[in-house]
Formats: C-alpha cells, sequence, structure tokens
C-alpha cells in the first residue's frame, strides 16, 4: 500500500468521525506551468505533518509513514512541538493507528455526561465500538 492511499483513508475516517482534516502537501516541489520541478528555497515551517486536523479544541497532527518508513529529524521536531502545545501528534501507519490514538477523543465529552448523569441517578447504556 502507497503512503497515499494510507493518507486517503486516514482522511476518510477523520471525516467521518467529524473532524476538520486537511491533506499538507510539504515537498521541495513547486508548479511551473503544469510541470512539478524543485524548488530551492522551501516556504513554510519544515517538517509539517502530512494530515492536520481539530475537533472539539482538540488539534492533532498526523506523519503518514507506510511500514518501514520513519519520519526525518524535522518531522520528529514538529510533532515534539505540537505536543508542547497541547496537541496531539503521532506517526500513522494505518487507519487503525489514527483510531487508536485520536477515538478516546471523540468519546471524553459522552463518557464524562454519562458518568455525571449516572451520579444523578439517570440509567444511560451504550456500547463504544
Amino acid at each position: 500500500m502507497k503512503e497515499q492511499d494510507i493518507q486517503r483513508a486516514i482522511l476518510e475516517w477523520l471525516e467521518w468521525n467529524g473532524w476538520i482534516a486537511i491533506k499538507i502537501n510539504n515537498q521541495n516541489m513547486i508548479s511551473i506551468k503544469g510541470r512539478l520541478v524543485p524548488c530551492k528555497v522551501r516556504p513554510g515551517q519544515l517538517g509539517v505533518s502530512d494530515i492536520l486536523a481539530f475537533k472539539d479544541g482538540v488539534f492533532a497532527a498526523i506523519e503518514v509513514k507506510v511500514p518501514g518508513n520513519y519520519p526525518t529529524q524535522n518531522q520528529k521536531d514538529f510533532l515534539a512541538k505540537v505536543e508542547q502545545n497541547g496537541g496531539k501528534a503521532f506517526v500513522a501507519r494505518s487507519v487503525d493507528d489514527v483510531e487508536q490514538k485520536l477515538k478516546p477523543t471523540a468519546y471524553r465529552d459522552r463518557d464524562e455526561l454519562c458518568a455525571e448523569a449516572l451520579k444523578n441517578g439517570c440509567k444511560i447504556n451504550y456500547a463504544k465500538k
């Protein structure tokens, strides 16, 4: 499976689960008259993750890699900056990796509400998938 295929699947999962997500094209290439050519000056932040996502006040940076590939030092530094600023930042090799890291965020508010409701005598029955 190609990295692009994994990115596409992750973007679909994020959208399905209510995240605002964008794919970042952060290569050293620019398009001139429809042709990609190397760019000597790299605009923007080095190492920006492949996917940036936002939901319910949670910011996530997702660096997508195929099994066997690893993030560059710039990518590791970017992920560390995101974590230092309170975001979720990680390398994903599959949708399962993203679900494992972000699914607890999807349930946090519901779990808190249900715990509060149970304290107040309400009977709530729900199951996590």
